[in-house]
């Protein structure tokens, strides 16, 4: 039987990735369309932020089937792929796209950031609700929570609606850039090329 849930431990592999999710919707010709994104979470759903009019969008609204995808590039290779349907949410104070670019950038890159994507034109949020879960290589191991340090990172959870779990596990500026300084990931952001919601 396939599995339902993210469990604790993919929930953790997840939290603990800093690469671009890569998620499919449908075309209204049944045919799939793909791209990368970024990813954060509302309790134990994955959400991403898109603008309104993109592909993304306009195909959940009209078929909800989705299917997500995150993996590592080196060996020994670890992944999940997540296959089920989405909805679109509100995200009126932008808190949900704001948590999802912390998780990427850090706090102090966040706002430059957001204020670029405000720039450009309304933006949705899709939830997606998990309907069959396929890991690899993803071993049990405690986990303590939200809160819990993840591969050496410390939580950095945001307040959504009352839920916590939003951008969890955010890394700092310097983490993200290797060592790139505040000047460069600024001017990154400002010219649009941080590869950043899309």
């Amino acid at each position: 039987m396939a599995q339902r849930a993210i469990t604790a431990e993919i929930r953790s592999f997840l939290e603990s990735m800093r690469v671009p999710c890569v998620i499919s919707t449908l075309r209204p010709d049944g045919q799939p369309i793909t791209s990368a994104t970024w990813y954060g979470f509302i309790d134990d759903d994955v959400v991403v932020s898109t603008p309104a009019q993109r592909n993304k969008a306009r195909n959940v609204r009209r078929d909800a089937r989705i299917s997500f995808i995150v993996d590592t590039k080196d060996m020994p290779y670890r992944g999940v792929a997540i296959e089920g349907t989405a909805e679109i949410v509100e995200d009126s104070d932008g808190a949900i796209i704001r948590a999802i670019i912390t998780r990427y950038l850090g706090a102090d890159a966040a706002s430059q950031m957001q204020a670029r994507l405000d720039g450009v034109g309304e933006r949705v949020i899709l939830r997606i609700r998990a309907e069959r879960v396929r890991p690899w290589a993803i071993e049990p191991r405690p986990v303590e929570g939200v809160g819990a340090m993840v591969q050496g990172r410390s939580s950095a959870a945001i307040a959504v609606n009352g839920n916590e779990s939003v951008g969890a596990d955010a890394p700092s500026v310097s983490d993200e850039a290797s060592g790139a300084s505040d000047e460069a990931l600024s001017a990154s952001i400002a010219n649009g090329r941080t590869g950043g919601p899309q």
